[in-house]
């Protein structure tokens, strides 16, 4: 009876367990990805900052025509550090929307802001223009629009855009308590385990079956959706406009996912690991009792 009664705490307490494990590596995971750096880290690893200058030129020698300003007085003005820098910069501004915290002000570049005064004082002067009202009218807004152009094609992530719509206000306040809900996860990870250690007692080997059972479905359930949308390619239907926002959003997605599946996977090895220590425990305990009853 009693043995019954350890048998069905312990199925209970491990599917309990599969749910704190799955539920502890999602947290993980997420907190070890969910940050300014590591976002930072990967638009570096896909090259976002190449993508917006070939995104930039392109928009701008197709607005030619109607601007009249050629790509080039845009291009040659900004270099690639400075076009990081304000990816960077999109990035740190839209975490510290999650966070609360201020904001940094916007990069302005002065060879951009010079180039396109020079192309309008050039101009002035071959047509025989009085520089006027008008005339420096013109010119700010032709700078502030080149800003605006550069600061969207930067934003590949659309935390700008996210933050408009409402949906960064809306994740905020459980952004900011991420690390507290990882630890409470964690936390009740370990009771479940401890309980199983408790409930198994007199019979310490069986702790190892059930933690070990627990830890390999866990990782099942948490490794075969990962693997799925990694061997399909799933990610890569996404149908996105902007090269930039594609890349960002698509290599964010695979190297999460392949982190999630990563350590599920680890997940289960372990559980494996454990199963079979476990029954060489039991191999090691029937030999010594085969051989005591001789």
């Amino acid at each position: 009876m009693k043995k019954a009664g350890t048998y069905i705490l312990s199925f209970i307490i491990s599917l309990l367990f599969i749910f704190t494990l799955v539920g502890s590596i999602s947290g993980l995971t997420v907190y070890r990805y969910a940050n300014e750096k590591k976002i930072i880290e990967m638009s570096d690893e896909r090259n976002i900052t190449g993508i917006v200058r070939e995104q930039l030129e392109k928009y701008f020698s197709q607005r030619y025509s109607s601007t009249g300003i050629p790509a080039q007085i845009y291009m040659d003005a900004i270099d690639d550090e400075y076009l990081r820098s304000v990816v960077e910069l999109k990035i740190q501004r839209g975490f510290a929307a999650l966070d609360g915290r201020e904001k940094p002000a916007d990069i302005n570049c002065p060879e951009l802001e010079k180039a396109i005064s020079g192309f309008y004082s050039d101009y002035a002067e071959s047509i025989g223009y009085v520089k006027d009202g008008k005339y420096d009218e013109i010119v700010a807004k032709a700078k502030n629009d080149a800003y605006s152009v550069i600061n969207d094609y930067c934003d590949a992530y659309k935390l700008n855009a996210l933050e408009q719509h409402g949906v960064i206000s809306k994740i905020s306040p459980l952004y900011r308590h991420i690390g507290q809900l990882v630890i409470g996860v964690l936390a009740a990870a370990a009771v479940m385990l401890i309980l199983i250690v408790i409930i198994n007692r007199k019979f310490l080997s069986a702790a190892l079956y059930w933690s070990g059972a627990s830890a390999l479905l866990a990782g099942i359930i948490g490794t075969v959706p990962c693997r799925y949308l990694l061997s399909t390619d799933y990610f890569g239907a996404f149908t996105i406009k902007q090269a930039q926002v594609y890349t960002a959003y698509t290599g964010a997605m695979k190297t999460v996912t392949g982190a999630f599946a990563a350590s599920f996977l680890a997940a289960a090895i372990i559980g494996i690991l454990l199963i079979a220590m476990y029954a060489a425990i039991c191999l090691l305990s029937k030999d010594k009792t085969e051989d005591a009853a001789k």
